[in-house]
């Protein structure tokens, strides 16, 4: 068995790695999985805003495109 003077450096090398390693590995995760949310909230608030903007522009653009369905609509 090695001395105690030789064994507990490598010990501590070993553990300051892995936990430093875990460290990394956590934080680049967490970042990852922060950007990725960010993207996917950016996505969905863009998609959610421009699927808003479709019924107020349809009103607008109808009776431009259909002037016959909307004078039919009219009418009684």
């Amino acid at each position: 068995m090695l001395p105690l003077s030789v064994l507990l450096p490598q010990v501590l090398v070993f553990e300051f790695s892995l936990l430093l390693e875990f460290e990394l590995l956590l934080e680049f995760s967490l970042l990852l999985e922060f950007e990725l949310l960010l993207e996917f909230s950016l996505l969905f608030e863009f998609s959610s805003q421009s699927s808003s903007l479709l019924p107020t522009l349809t009103p607008m653009v109808s009776p431009v495109l259909s002037p016959v369905a909307h004078s039919s609509q009219v009418l009684p």
